[in-house]
């Protein structure tokens, strides 16, 4: 229902925010009854996929229900999508560093076990 769709828009906006006190919470969902987003989900933000969740928050929380997207219309607006590539392309990323440390300590290891036989076998 559209009711769902404004919860979905404050939930959205929950998940996005580092509230420090309640009354900022509380505060933060206020401004957003009236349009107006932190700064980080602006439309001044660099970050697209920031905007383009802000973007869907202001419009699931419209004070018109018949104003809100529906549902569907949320699953089409292909943000999930941008999103799920982007946190792909970053997991990505991040298995390449671990990849690489691993293969510097494999190394470290091995010359390591050389030495290691070495001073045995001197002994």
């Amino acid at each position: 229902s559209k009711a769902d769709i404004f919860s979905l828009g404050l939930i959205l906006l929950e998940l996005c925010s580092n509230f420090g006190s309640e009354h900022e919470r509380v505060k933060t969902f206020h401004d957003c009854r009236r349009g107006v987003l932190p700064e980080k989900l602006s439309s001044s933000n660099p970050l697209k996929p920031m905007r383009a969740i802000g973007d869907l928050i202001l419009s699931c929380t419209k004070p018109k229900a018949e104003d809100r997207p529906t549902a569907s219309e949320i699953l089409q607006n292909g943000i999930f999508s941008e999103m799920h590539e982007s946190m792909i392309k970053n997991l990505q990323e991040e298995i390449d560093v671990l990849k690489q440390s691993l293969e510097e300590k494999n190394e470290i290891i091995q010359r390591q076990a050389e030495e290691l036989r070495k001073l045995t076998k001197d002994s």
